[in-house]
């Protein structure tokens, strides 16, 4: 099916499985932007974006946030977006209150960050670029648990051998 090489093993090189690989991987190195975690053009604006995000998260996927957290969140971004639309200079306590407010909320949903959600959309669903509802990340975690599942089984058997050559020796 694959050929064989000068030494008799199977050559799958030119097999049409490796290349639909190739063109797989391609195809996905194509789509893939990179994303910055902070927005450097505007990392307010970002930041005021991320809180968005964050927020939907932490709802769908059942956070406990603190309502008080959520509200000091939602008063700092009122103010600061105030001050943007109007033009004015964004004060420097408006400032201090939203990036407090802002922290309380990273810290809440850490270790994951408006960074690696859109990671994660982008992961799941290339080419849609609008976020209507975040996909389902369960995916990710039962992958994890399948690799947990397989160290954990190869983990015993390697145990089942060592066991049984010391048994062995204690035998001997």
């Amino acid at each position: 099916m694959w050929g064989s090489s000068e030494h008799g093993a199977p050559n799958i090189a030119g097999s049409g499985l490796v290349r639909r690989l190739r063109i797989w991987a391609a195809s996905l190195l194509k789509r893939r932007t990179v994303m910055a975690p902070i927005d450097l053009s505007d990392p307010l604006g970002g930041a005021l974006r991320d809180t968005e995000l964050l927020l939907a998260f932490a709802a769908q996927c059942h956070r406990k946030i603190r309502p008080e957290k959520v509200n000091a969140l939602s008063v700092a971004v009122e103010n600061v977006n105030a001050a943007r639309c109007n033009g004015s200079a964004v004060s420097s306590h408006e400032s201090v209150a939203f990036w407090v407010a802002y922290d309380e909320l990273a810290i809440d949903m850490a270790p994951l960050s408006a960074h690696s959600i859109r990671a994660s959309i982008q992961l799941l669903a290339p080419g849609d670029p609008t976020l209507k509802t975040l996909p389902p990340l369960f995916i990710p975690f039962v992958f994890g648990y399948g690799i947990e599942i397989l160290f954990s089984l190869l983990d015993k058997v390697v145990k089942a051998f060592t066991q049984h050559e010391q048994l062995m020796h204690q035998k001997s």
